[in-house]
């Protein structure tokens, strides 16, 4: 995978994570200016998967590391910014289905 391919898929993850920070601040305030940052970040991080499967064409590596990516993401914000709770069961959960999206491509 060249660089400018990596590239396109960190950048396609930061605008995720400004999609699901604002998505989960939209559902706390109501406010509709967040749901349109949020909006704008999922919209971004959709066309930079063009680029990168332009680039690589492989779609299921690609969508692996994507959809891995996603959950970590999400993990991440959900733990370190908005400190939500995971219990081992959640965690155990958690694994299978990173497992499960590697066996599956």
């Amino acid at each position: 995978m060249t660089p400018s391919v990596w590239l396109f898929i960190i950048l396609a993850m930061c605008f995720y994570g400004i999609g699901e920070y604002y998505s989960k601040i939209f559902a706390n305030t109501k406010q509709y200016f967040f749901m349109m940052v949020s909006f704008i970040g999922y919209s971004i991080n959709g066309l930079l998967f063009y680029p990168a499967m332009l680039k690589f064409n492989s779609l299921s590596i690609l969508g692996t590391i994507w959809n891995v990516g996603y959950v970590f993401i999400t993990l991440i914000l959900g733990l370190v910014i908005f400190h939500e709770p995971v219990t081992l069961k959640q965690v155990i959960g958690i694994l299978f289905a990173v497992l499960g999206v590697i066996l599956l491509s």
